[in-house]
């Protein structure tokens, strides 16, 4: 045979391979595409271009991460390590009839620190990539006389994103600002002696997690729904109870849902205050500003704790996800309501500055993003070798409509943890930046010496409050006093709705009046529909108009 026939029947040779090859990995990425058909419904169609463009982007990852990870991790990590073992056939049963299927818990064994325990298994999530794709989310349950570190029901969840660090970052934030937060860490898992990956260990938010965080048990709830929760109070559960309440009495609850409910703004600070841990829910939201998550909605992730030692709820910081969420988020949005109740808080504007207090005293004096950066860093360097060596890595493209579980790389990883890095320095910056933008105008100083009045009227503009300390102006009285009262009704007249606040001796000339009043902007509500999951709208900062009268007692000498 000649060498050019030789040629000739090597192309043929690898044309036939590569089309077989491409033929093969089509029928693969359409097999893979249709696991989304059943669940997506008719808005995913597996064979478009841009899914099978996809498709094989992430094969040829998966065929790359098959020769740059050895799934075999060193013997020995910092990260806790669980191994569990099930029955093949038993496991397999879960993903019989997905989604319901993989609800049913199945027997497993689970060795941790050299002590093997019983326990219950299932799929945990109700989303797809939780349970469709080879990496699952498990939830495991001990037996009632065999906790593991207290713990009787707790989760080994697929992280969403590409540093699997996010939701372990937004839990030590909330800690550290003092608010109740579950108990989040990066660990290893082995499935019937197969290195599964590292997981996301997740606390169950239960009798035992109050104990654990030294909370009297009480009545813990859960509102979690595909409607707006806080207008149905039958869609919300008890994680926890409290002993000397019926099981079935939601009470409490209730109430919290009714205040909420209320339009009435003059009164709904004297209510909720009743019933709501108003610094604790403050400094919840100050955490979900700082962390810019949106993933508490109308209809998912509310969880509210019920301390019957003071008669009020507080929020627990529970699946944030906010932190970049995959790199791509922007870091400069803020003042988006989150549910209704939010959205009530943050249209008064003295719960916004106390927010915008916690949110100051966090950055600038406790040094929350440093303190991030620092358990960043240190988590990063505890779990890289054991994310090298995950094959099964994968995360959420929420960018796509369908909300695919994608693959990613070892390099990927590294790229999305210098990008986390930045997003944490450059929302600091922003948040820093927007806290001090406030601006206060004096736009009218008219006193009518014939009745011995005068109005003061300033307008305050921005995020954040102003202090006015004290007011001095020219005058046409040389002894006696100065009277400033509140103008409640804003009519410039001094009646009986207006409150007084100091009174000020004329000396030498001069009068100076000791005012020590905080001028708070206020709100106006904007229609965004990308926000539609949460309450549909942004509240911006809008100028807010306050006034005072000033009234002089004694004689009138003039000038």
């Amino acid at each position: 045979m000649s060498k050019k026939k030789k040629l000739y029947s090597v192309l043929i040779c690898l044309s036939s391979i590569i089309i077989i090859a491409f033929i093969s990995m089509t029928f693969v990425v359409i097999k893979d595409n249709y696991k989304l058909v059943e669940y997506r419904g008719r808005q995913y169609n597996p064979i478009s271009i841009e899914n099978l463009r996809e498709g094989y982007h992430d094969t040829f990852k998966e065929i790359y991460n098959s020769f740059t990870t050895n799934n075999n991790p060193t013997r020995y990590s910092d990260l806790k390590t669980y191994y569990i073992n099930v029955d093949v056939n038993e496991y397999n049963s879960l993903s019989t009839n997905l989604p319901e299927s993989g609800q049913e818990y199945i027997d497993a064994y689970m060795r941790y620190e050299d002590k093997m325990h019983k326990v219950k298994l299932r799929f945990r999530g109700d989303n797809t990539w939780h349970w469709l794709y080879d990496k699952k989310s498990y939830r495991i349950k001990t037996k009632k006389d065999d906790l593991i570190d207290g713990i009787r029901k707790f989760n080994f969840v697929n992280a969403r994103e590409k540093t699997m660090l996010v939701d372990y970052l937004e839990a030590q934030i909330a800690t550290q600002m003092g608010i109740l937060a579950a108990n989040v860490e990066p660990v290893r898992v082995f499935m019937n002696n197969k290195y599964a990956g590292v997981f996301l260990y997740i606390d169950q938010t239960d009798e035992s997690f109050l104990r654990n965080n030294k909370k009297l048990p009480s009545n813990l709830y859960v509102g979690e729904a595909k409607e707006d929760v806080w207008g149905n109070i039958e869609v919300w559960e008890k994680h926890a109870e409290y002993n000397v309440m019926e099981e079935s009495d939601f009470s409490d609850l209730n109430e919290l849902l009714t205040v909420s409910n209320n339009g009435n703004k003059d009164i709904f600070p004297y209510e909720i205050e009743q019933i709501l841990d108003i610094e604790k829910y403050l400094k919840w939201n100050a955490f979900m500003e700082i962390s810019k998550s949106r993933h508490v909605t109308k209809v998912h992730n509310n969880k509210f704790y019920f301390d019957p030692s003071n008669g009020k709820f507080e929020p627990i910081a529970w699946d944030a996800f906010g932190l970049s969420n995959n790199g791509g988020s922007q870091y400069n949005t803020t003042n988006i309501p989150l549910n209704l109740l939010n959205y009530r808080m943050l249209q008064n504007p003295e719960y916004v500055e106390l927010s915008n207090q916690y949110i100051w005293e966090s950055i600038q004096m406790e040094e929350i993003i440093d303190f991030t950066l620092l358990k960043l860093d240190e988590m990063y360097s505890t779990i890289r070798a054991d994310v090298y060596a995950d094959r099964y890595k994968d995360y959420v493209d929420f960018t796509d409509s369908d909300w695919k579980s994608r693959t990613y790389t070892n390099i990927e990883f590294e790229k999305n943890v210098e990008v986390l890095k930045e997003w944490l320095r450059l929302r600091e910056a922003f948040l820093v930046s927007e806290i001090k933008r406030n601006n206060i105008y004096l736009v009218q100083s008219d006193i009518d010496i014939g009745n011995r009045e005068g109005v003061l009227k300033f307008i305050a503009d921005g995020i954040s409050g102003t202090k006015i300390e004290d007011i001095s102006f020219n005058n046409t009285y040389n002894e006696g006093s100065i009277q400033i009262w509140r103008d409640i009704n804003i009519n410039g007249i001094l009646d009986k709705e207006d409150q007084f606040i100091n009174e000020q001796e004329i000396v030498n000339n001069e009068i100076r009046i000791t005012l020590n009043e905080v001028i708070l902007p206020g709100r106006k509500e904007i229609k965004e529909e990308k926000y539609r999951v949460n309450m549909s709208c942004v509240l911006e900062p809008s100028p807010l108009e306050y006034q005072f009268i000033v009234k002089y007692i004694g004689e009138e000498e003039g000038q």
